[in-house]
C-alpha cells in the first residue's frame, strides 16, 4: 500500500521504554526496518505506536495506482491490498478505496516483517491460488515470498515500486518449472 499505491503523511511512532518519541517512520521506512523493529519491541526496548499510522493523512496516489485500477477492472474479485499497517487502519483504507470506487479486499497485518507478508502468500498458495502479480516498495518482502514459494506450483510476477516518477523499477517474473502457464490470464491474486 504505502509507497506502492499511495503516499500518506501518517507515520509509525517509535517510543523508548520511557514513552518518549525516539523517531518517526514513514511506511517505506517501517517496511525496510520491520524485522529489526519487531525484535526490539519483543525485547522491550521500544514500543511501536500505530495511533497515527492507523489513518491515511494527505494521501497522494502513486503512478502505480493505475496498475491497480487496471487489475481491478480486469478481475475485482482477486485484487487484495496486503499492508503492514495496523488492524485499526482497516476502516481508513477501506473508506479511501471505496471513495475511489473500489470495493477491494484488505489484509492489515500490524506487522512490518518480511515473514508476515510471506505468510499471506503461503496461505493463498495453500488455498490453491497459483498465479500472483505483486507490487511493493520493499523488495525484502518479495525475496522471502519467492524463497518460501520456490518449488511450489506458482507463478509470481513482482514489480518493485520506486519512490516517484522517473525512478526505474525492476520487473521480476518467477515461474517455477512445474507452474501453470498463465498465457495472459488474470492472476489468481493481484
Amino acid at each position: 500500500l504505502d509507497y506502492a499505491l499511495i503516499i500518506s503523511k501518517a507515520d509509525v511512532i517509535v517510543r523508548g521504554p520511557d514513552g518518549e518519541i525516539k523517531k518517526r517512520l514513514n511506511g517505506k521506512e517501517f517496511a525496510e526496518q520491520g524485522d529489526r523493529l519487531r525484535k526490539l519491541e519483543e525485547a522491550g526496548k521500544i514500543t511501536l505506536d500505530y495511533s497515527e499510522f492507523s489513518k491515511l493523512i494527505d494521501v497522494i496516489k502513486t503512478e502505480y495506482f493505475e496498475i491497480f485500477e487496471k487489475a481491478y477492472k480486469k478481475d475485482s474479485e482477486n485484487v487484495y491490498i496486503v499492508t503492514a499497517r495496523p488492524y485499526s487502519a482497516y476502516e481508513a483504507i477501506d473508506e479511501f478505496f471505496k471513495d475511489q470506487g473500489f470495493n477491494v479486499k484488505i489484509i492489515t497485518l500490524q506487522d512490518g516483517t518480511d515473514r508476515a507478508k510471506a505468510d499471506v502468500f503461503l496461505d493463498f498458495a495453500a488455498d490453491g491460488d497459483n498465479d500472483f502479480y505483486y507490487l511493493d516498495d520493499h523488495k525484502g518482502y518479495y525475496d522471502l515470498i519467492k524463497k518460501e514459494l520456490d518449488g511450489k506450483n506458482v507463478t509470481i510476477e513482482f514489480q518493485h515500486a520506486g519512490e516517484g516518477k522517473g525512478r526505474k523499477y525492476n520487473n521480476i517474473k518467477i515461474e517455477n518449472k512445474d507452474s501453470k502457464d498463465s498465457k495472459g490470464t488474470t492472476p489468481d491474486k493481484v
